[in-house]
């Protein structure tokens, strides 16, 4: 069972309506927690996208491009807000 910190942070990362928003604003939360430029997520892709309730597929292509843009870079769990 999720707990109340793990529920409410969950609700601040659901609270955008876009795959984008969504994705930033879990992201951020992380970033925020670990307190440095790159930090590691608890969650492969696959269970991130289910976090998140999105298709995995939309998450892979919207991190892509989220990369490409250069909003992001990330190698396996390991990501960084640039």
């Amino acid at each position: 069972a999720l707990s109340n910190l793990d529920m409410n942070s969950r609700a601040i990362a659901m609270t955008p309506k876009t795959i984008r928003g969504k994705i930033l604003a879990f992201l951020s939360q992380q970033q925020k927690k670990a307190g440095t430029r790159a930090f590691t997520i608890p969650y492969s892709q696959t269970k991130l996208a289910s976090y998140l309730s999105v298709d995995r597929s939309a998450l892979s292509n919207e991190l892509s491009k989220l990369r490409k843009e250069g909003v992001i870079d990330y190698e396996g769990r390991t990501y960084r807000l640039l």
